[in-house]
């Protein structure tokens, strides 16, 4: 009830996730546990400090947002639970892309070092937490998460001395009991993630930086959609010398351009020597497509 704010609706959906991932290893809840929190100790990660108690630390690996990025997943071979004690990946959609197999699809591909990659069951559930409210990149529709923001204060250090204390002793087995007799009758772990007022949050949130910023210029008609046709890098460099700007990459002008209309108008010929550059419709592309080459 602490994590939710003394919300008994939410603390239930948090007790059925962590309960199904308990009483069936090995089989996937298709949405991830995001929980934030502004407040630095609360006590987030006892949750995943917990489980890893219960289902062995060895499958439980801890990993961080670089090495989503990364894309090598070697640790998914072990995995039951896959814990991000911080994620933050709000702006970074390729992160946020390589995400999206690791919480939902059945297989995942292991890319290790020096070896070929191959396909291997993905068993494995999410756990994020943060302490921001850009945490992850939440689409509209979003199926994935399931968001819970806790706005308690933290407790005084004894509270939390006890709390480690119970988790590191056979005491915890008590948290095991209630787990694994948890009536989960009414649980889908192929349903949709419940939808929590949180998850908008965390959605406006994002959206908050480089969409939004990206969304005003064309509003506005500002650099660099002041043009009718633009080039990707170019338009990076114009961002990257305005101050106050988010980080923004290639990859998330690029998609953005097709969403307000414009498109891509692949490499035509340019200037007296006829050089070729990747030209972007900045918002009509037919209007903007040149003639067929003839």
């Amino acid at each position: 009830l602490y994590l939710c704010n003394g919300n008994k609706e939410h603390a239930a959906l948090i007790v059925d996730w962590l309960a199904y991932a308990y009483q069936n290893p090995g089989k996937k809840i298709n949405y991830a546990l995001l929980i934030i929190s502004g407040y630095q100790g609360v006590g987030k990660d006892t949750l995943a400090l917990t489980m890893a108690r219960l289902l062995g630390e060895d499958n439980v690996p801890f990993i961080d947002d670089d090495a989503i990025a990364e894309g090598r997943n070697e640790y998914m071979k072990r995995a039951q639970l896959v814990v991000v004690p911080e994620v933050m990946c709000g702006d970074r959609r390729d992160v946020s892309n390589k995400m999206k197999p690791i919480i939902t699809q059945p297989v995942v591909r292991i890319n290790e070092k020096n070896q070929k990659p191959y396909f291997t069951p993905n068993r494995a559930n999410v756990a994020m937490f943060s302490n921001h409210e850009n945490a992850a990149y939440i689409e509209d529709g979003d199926r994935r998460h399931l968001v819970i923001i806790c706005k308690s204060k933290p407790h005084a250090p004894e509270y939390y001395d006890a709390l480690y204390e119970y988790i590191e002793s056979d005491a915890v087995q008590g948290f095991a009991w209630f787990l694994a007799n948890r009536d989960l009758s009414n649980f889908n772990p192929k349903a949709n993630a419940p939808h929590t007022e949180y998850k908008d949050t965390v959605r406006n949130a994002t959206k908050a930086g480089w969409e939004a910023f990206l969304q005003d210029a064309w509003d506005s008609f500002d650099a660099p959609f002041n043009r009718d046709v633009i080039n990707l890098r170019e338009a990076l460099g114009v961002i990257g010398e305005l101050k106050g700007t988010p980080r923004i990459s290639v990859q998330q002008i690029g998609p953005f351009t097709k969403q307000v209309r414009g498109g891509d108008l692949g490499k035509p010929r340019i200037g007296a020597k006829g050089t070729q550059a990747r030209g972007w419709a900045g918002r009509d592309t037919e209007a903007n497509q040149g003639p067929p080459p003839a």
